[in-house]
């Protein structure tokens, strides 16, 4: 509407300036409508895309704690069995050095100074097994054990063949001896 149409419908000038002043055409109200919706849309689609960031950022979180706990536990099983081998490669030492008890032998052992190298020895073992024999010599079998000749064992390399080996083979040498003589 213009000033004139409103002055003709009877509105004094004042009134017909204020109501154009505070008029907002159709067009111009339909227009803003329009965009007003479509800010609306707008933010909408803006909070649903936060919402699913959001998500994302909570389960990114969860993932990175879940790796995290899952890397330690990798740590604490990976020292288990370093620690395994460690021990493994000690009792097979002591064994070598023909301990009479290696769980005896190794409770002796000051096995923290100990480190396993990457090749699968263990560092300073041999020298502290070699202590421990010298310190505790009644952990080890020192001597070498001749297995005993005679009864119903062979008789060792290189012995007289006319000894006896059983026992009747000796009762019947003694006998001969008896007669011969």
């Amino acid at each position: 509407m213009t000033k004139q149409e409103l002055m003709a419908l009877g509105l004094s000038e004042e009134a017909a300036d204020k109501v154009l002043k505070d008029h907002v055409p159709y067009d111009r109200f339909k227009q803003v409508n329009e965009e007003k919706k479509a800010a609306e849309a707008q933010i909408a689609e803006r909070d649903k895309a936060i919402e699913a960031l959001n998500a994302k950022v909570k389960a990114g979180e969860d993932a990175a704690s879940s790796i995290a706990q899952l890397q330690e536990q990798l740590k604490a099983k990976d020292a288990a069995v370093q620690a395994t081998r460690k021990d493994a490669a000690i009792a097979l030492a002591l064994t070598q050095a023909k301990a009479k008890n290696t769980k005896a032998a190794l409770a002796l052992l000051d096995t923290g100074k100990l480190e396993l190298q990457e090749d699968g020895t263990v560092k300073g073992l041999q020298e502290a097994i070699e202590g421990l024999v010298k310190s505790d010599a009644y952990l080890f079998d020192t001597q070498e054990q001749q297995p005993p000749s005679g009864g119903f064992n062979p008789p060792p390399a290189g012995s007289d063949p006319q000894q006896p080996v059983t026992f009747q083979d000796a009762v019947k040498q003694a006998y001969e001896n008896q007669m011969k003589g």
